[in-house]
Parts: C-alpha cells; sequence; structure tokens
C-alpha cells in the first residue's frame, strides 16, 4: 500500500492493521510471524495516523492511537508505550465529545496502572450513565476492579465491586450481581483472610444466582462454599453444599470436573 493514502486506503489500512493485531493476540499467527505481523501492523497504523493527523480527524486520530496501544500492550507487552498512548487517545476521544471511547480507553489504561484517577473518573461516569445488559469486554469496571485487586488495592477493589453490584440489581441482572460476588468473596478470602465474610458474600451470591434461575452460578457458589466450609474444618456444614451440587442437572462440564476430587473431602 502506497504511503500516500486516502479516506479510503486510510480506512482499509486501519483495518488490516487491527486484523493483524487481533491475529497475533488471538494466537492465529504462528510465533515465528509474529514479529513480522505486527512491524506491517505498526507501518499501516503509523501511515493512517499520519494521513488522519494531516486532514485534522482528531476522532480517527485517537481511533487509530488506541489500536497502537492496544498492539503495545495485548502485543508487545510494551506497558510504558501503551499507557501513554492509551491516555492521549482518551485525551483526544474527550474532546470530540465520543464519552464511550473515552472510557473503553481509561478501562484499558486502569488495568495497567489501577491507581490512575482518571480510571476511577471513567467508572464512575459509566455507572452513572448505567451498563448494559452484555458490556464490551473493554467497557466492563469489574476489569478494573479486579485489577486493583491484583495490584494490591483491596479496599479500592472492594468499593468498586460494591458500586457494579448494586449497578447489577438495579438492573435486575441478578446473574451478574452472583458473578461479581464472587469475586468479592475472593479478595475477602484470599486477601482480607476472612473466611467469614467470604461465605456471608458466597451465601448472598448462591441466593441471588437461585432467585436468577442461574445454574452455572449457582453451581460455583455452593462449589466454593463447599471448600470454605472444609477449610473452615465444618465437615457436616461442607458436605451440604458438597450434595447440593452434586444433585444438580445441567450443570458446565468444568464444575463437574471438579465433583469427583471433591470426594475426597468426605472419605
Amino acid at each position: 500500500m502506497s504511503e500516500q493514502l486516502n479516506e479510503e486506503s486510510a480506512r482499509a489500512a486501519l483495518k488490516r492493521a487491527d486484523d493483524l493485531i487481533e491475529d497475533v493476540v488471538g494466537g492465529v499467527v504462528n510465533m515465528d510471524r509474529e514479529d513480522q505481523a505486527l512491524s506491517e501492523a505498526d507501518v499501516l497504523l503509523n501511515q493512517a495516523l499520519t494521513f488522519y493527523r494531516g486532514e485534522g480527524n482528531t476522532h480517527h486520530v485517537a481511533v487509530t492511537l488506541e489500536s497502537m496501544a492496544y498492539m503495545e500492550r495485548h502485543g508487545r507487552a510494551n506497558i510504558e508505550r501503551a499507557r501513554a498512548l492509551f491516555l492521549e487517545a482518551a485525551e483526544l476521544f474527550e474532546q470530540v465529545g465520543d464519552a464511550g471511547e473515552r472510557i473503553a480507553a481509561l478501562l484499558e489504561l486502569g488495568e495497567m496502572d489501577p491507581r490512575n484517577a482518571k480510571t476511577q473518573e471513567a467508572v464512575d461516569a459509566l455507572l452513572r450513565t448505567g451498563l448494559s445488559e452484555d458490556p464490551h469486554h473493554t467497557e466492563d469496571p469489574a476489569r478494573l476492579a479486579d485489577a486493583k485487586w491484583r495490584a494490591g488495592d483491596a479496599d479500592g477493589a472492594l468499593a468498586l465491586y460494591d458500586a457494579l453490584v448494586n449497578e447489577a440489581l438495579t438492573r435486575d441482572s441478578k446473574a451478574r450481581a452472583a458473578r461479581l460476588l464472587r469475586d468479592v468473596a475472593r479478595i475477602h478470602e484470599d486477601g482480607k483472610r476472612d473466611k467469614v465474610a467470604a461465605a456471608d458474600t458466597l451465601e448472598r451470591a448462591l441466593k441471588l444466582a437461585e432467585e436468577g434461575s442461574d445454574k452455572d452460578e449457582i453451581g460455583a457458589a455452593l462449589l466454593r462454599l463447599t471448600d470454605i466450609w472444609v477449610e473452615r474444618n465444618k465437615p457436616k456444614v461442607a458436605r451440604d453444599y458438597f450434595e447440593r451440587v452434586v444433585n444438580m442437572r445441567g450443570l458446565p462440564s468444568w464444575q463437574k470436573k471438579l465433583i469427583g476430587p471433591m470426594r475426597m473431602y468426605f472419605s
């Protein structure tokens, strides 16, 4: 493709670059060709960026920078470069009034830099406007909550999870609330070393999953409650939860695989 692009060829360059990046990240490209694919994507993105800057098209400049940031983060593991590019893209999306793309860029930034104040602003804005039932993976603040937890900010993670649970319940999305509460229970158990709070949280998750008739979440909560009560040296209580999950029908295969090894708890 010529370095002198027009509108049509710039769009094609951006799409081709995004496809190459996704193929690398998704494992479609052989490992010995990953660097070549990313180099080709890099050339295409820089050509598109030069064109859009020359045209004064701020929105597409931001889109291109976001693709570059994604490549640096997920393709090259160049976190510092990715941070700078996501932040620049977010600032440009804010200039043109594209709140959705700004939030997506800031949440990607937040996963790498969970204490960044701008990411919390994005989350707050997203919670105010409300999430869709199945939010796009780059726009789900649960990813930032998990990043806060992995970065050692248990209290910040719990505060964000609490807001997300409440937001899910306002939409009567009980399955999502149950999933989030399982993450909260993990923080109580592994981060706070508080198995009582973890068990109480899982009981709440179980209740919501049952109200929402979500078998996956019911099974997951029962399995975790079994583990916790075994660890608390209450085998009778643990067995009650275990028998409930054993007698369930329609469990996903990953949960069924856990049942056999867990029987040794009660042998």
